[in-house]
């Protein structure tokens, strides 16, 4: 139970099935509001603020929207690609393979942020929440292309590949 409860923080894992991101949000926003929770705090996505098409992105559109419906207070915090996905297993595979494999062109910039720096808006928004009630903040900490990214990433690893250069640029 919420019973008692002032602040509601609801994320979600990234992978997570998107009818159980929708079941799981509605059911702690429904409840939040039944117990008077005085203040959620939403972990969204930048696209989910109206539909996309994207079953990933509109859960947690649906989740938002039943925020909505409940006029329950919130802050919605929307971080974009957050660095440290960079330490997850698919991606310490490619730095030990000596590349970077990313979905998009190599030039095209990535808004990025760090958990850090989302946990310290959110905790803002908790601490002062007529400044944050009923809005929606996108966060990024940085902006950078795949090839920026990918020399960043060959100066930390402070090794060269095969053909000589610092790191390869994949796309998938």
């Amino acid at each position: 139970s919420m019973q008692g409860c002032d602040v509601l923080f609801l994320t979600h894992p990234p992978d997570q099935d998107p009818d159980i991101t929708i079941r799981h949000g509605t059911t702690l926003v429904d409840t939040a509001s039944a117990t008077g929770v005085a203040h959620v705090v939403y972990s969204s996505f930048p696209a989910a603020a109206a539909p996309t098409g994207i079953p990933h992105f509109d859960a947690r559109h649906d989740v938002e929207r039943r925020l909505a419906q409940l006029n329950l207070p919130h802050t919605i915090v929307a971080p974009t690609w957050l660095m440290e996905t960079f330490t997850t297993e698919h991606f310490l595979a490619q730095f030990r393979e000596g590349r970077l494999a990313l979905p998009w062109p190599a030039g095209r910039k990535l808004q990025q942020v760090a958990v850090e720096d989302v946990a310290r808006f959110v905790a803002l928004a908790i601490e002062q929440p007529a400044e944050y009630l009923g809005r929606r903040f996108a966060l990024a900490g940085d902006e950078l292309t795949g090839l920026e990214m990918a020399a960043t990433f060959a100066r930390i690893l402070g090794r060269p590949l095969l053909d000589g250069t610092p790191l390869d640029f994949f796309l998938m």
